[in-house]
């Protein structure tokens, strides 16, 4: 299901579409060839851009992204709500939210995946996928839009760890 892991810098986000202005990119030729039927980057002949965002607030373009992808860095997020409810903005109706972690606590540089799992159910996001990454504590899971967006106040927030 997942290729390969993704190594980008915190917090940046690849777009697989149009809207987002580059930061730093890959051209036709110098990196992936195709987007597979399920997704998979197996080598895409299209530009990929990587955007800077702010850590409460993403500021990506709406409806814009096929996938985001936060790769060993949700856990630094400092007001995961807010950063959520934005980000969840950028996503189009049938995008996915990638999140690759590890499964520890937030002091030793991880989430606890039944948090996370918590967390984005929140803002109205649902795990898709998931699967443990071979060799290591981490995992990736795929969370989809499966609720309507609710407003800040009423927002539940998870349980203290």
């Amino acid at each position: 299901m997942w290729s390969r892991a993704l190594s980008l810098p915190v917090p940046f986000a690849l777009s697989l579409s149009k809207g987002c202005p580059p930061v730093s990119s890959r051209k036709e030729g110098q990196g992936f060839d195709r987007l597979s039927p399920n997704g998979v980057l197996l080598g895409v002949s299209l530009l990929l851009a990587a955007c800077r965002a702010d850590p409460d607030q993403p500021q990506f373009p709406a409806a814009s992204f096929d996938r985001i992808f936060l790769v060993h860095m949700y856990h630094e997020v400092d007001s995961p709500y807010a950063f959520l409810w934005h980000l969840r903005d950028g996503l189009k109706a049938d995008g996915e939210v990638i999140v690759v972690d590890a499964d520890r606590d937030v002091k030793h540089h991880g989430i606890r995946m039944p948090r996370l799992s918590c967390e984005f159910a929140a803002l109205g996001l649902r795990p898709a996928r998931q699967q443990r990454l071979e060799g290591s504590d981490s995992y990736a899971v795929a969370f989809r839009i499966a609720g309507p967006k609710p407003a800040p106040e009423a927002i539940r927030r998870c349980p203290a760890e």
